[in-house]
């Protein structure tokens, strides 16, 4: 019996972190291409996690994650001559307009509870909330084909080419337990061969703290303390974007619930999931990482394992909060 249950721990452990790993290079790719903290997103994104797990009555198998709706409006603020710097002033600033943003979802949860998920329904059926995600993906589409295209030239589209089909492979002809991991396999597989090929720069990992709060390193990561304040012109720039993260929520919500098997949209409630993602999103604000989101990935590992337990969204949940504080792992992360 005992067996039994060490074998279920391990089993879920395993779950778990296939799903934080297919998670990890959306949610790290918004602050490397901004910036800002890799591990200070890190830890936004499992403790917002959290907060959604228990909104929702524990209900929604739902992982957050950095929002690439935001990504155009955060590089402009953190814009240089040199690239893209994480300037604490700007940060303190930054901070407090994604609380703000946060705060909007709050006020589009209680819209929800007073008019019912059916109005919204109505207000934003299927042919409203579809070609908006469309979109999203399609602007974003460059940011994953264009770094394969430049600087590791063929050897990127050689990678991505034996990542995918690895994910597949595992996915089609794999059978028992393996057949539940074809994520965190392909991410294995395509991380190995670019060492093999050359392609991995060890810089980020060598030039991070330990621990996040050491004392230097938290000087660092939370320095933007300091200049908190709010500015209008960054505030405006950012919360309007939740407009379209709603519908993109809304999107979201009831694909994972076709997938489940359940309407969330009913039970815990659509005006739950809202003021989870808004909790959650105020975190990354207090915690200095971008904006969470509910995220398209997240359903499609529910698609692909068949494994639809919330703690296990839980589990990798904590496993983000406590390797987010471990600044090496996000010099890894950087690596990747």
């Amino acid at each position: 019996m005992q067996k039994t249950k060490f074998k279920t721990y391990g089993s879920n452990a395993v779950l778990a972190f296939q799903h934080l790993f297919a998670m990890l290079g959306a949610t790290i790719t918004v602050p490397m291409l901004t910036g800002m903290s890799t591990s200070l997103a890190l830890l936004a994104s499992g403790l917002g996690t959290i907060a959604f797990y228990f909104i929702t009555k524990r209900k929604v198998p739902v992982y957050l994650g950095s929002s690439f709706a935001f990504l155009g409006a955060l590089m402009s603020f953190f814009a240089t001559p040199e690239g893209q710097v994480m300037n604490p002033e700007i940060m303190g600033k930054v901070a407090v307009a994604v609380t703000c943003t946060g705060v909007m979802y709050l006020i589009f949860a209680g819209l929800v509870k007073c008019l019912g998920s059916g109005f919204i329904k109505r207000l934003f059926p299927p042919v409203v909330v579809g070609p908006v995600i469309i979109c999203i993906g399609l602007v974003l589409a460059p940011t994953a084909a264009f770094p394969s295209m430049s600087g590791s030239g063929a050897q990127g589209w050689i990678v991505a080419i034996i990542t995918a089909a690895t994910i597949i492979g595992i996915s089609v002809y794999a059978k028992g337990y393996l057949k539940m991991l074809p994520i965190l396999i392909g991410i294995i597989v395509g991380y190995i061969s670019a060492l093999i090929m050359g392609m991995v720069d060890m810089t980020s990992l060598e030039n991070a703290n330990w621990i996040l709060f050491e004392p230097d390193a938290f000087e660092e990561a939370f320095g933007f303390y300091k200049h908190l304040g709010f500015d209008w012109n960054i505030i405006i720039a950012l919360v309007p974007i939740s407009i379209v993260t709603f519908m993109e929520h809304i999107g979201d919500i009831k694909a994972n619930g076709s997938v489940v098997g359940q309407d969330f949209f009913q039970d815990p409630g659509l005006h739950r999931t809202l003021m989870g993602d808004g909790v959650a999103t105020i975190i990354a604000g207090m915690a200095g990482g971008p904006p969470n989101t509910t995220y398209g990935e997240n359903t499609g590992v529910l698609a692909l394992t068949k494994n639809y337990n919330p703690k296990i969204i839980l589990l990798a949940a904590c496993f983000a909060v406590v390797l987010g504080i471990f600044s090496k792992f996000g010099g890894l992360l950087g690596t990747l």
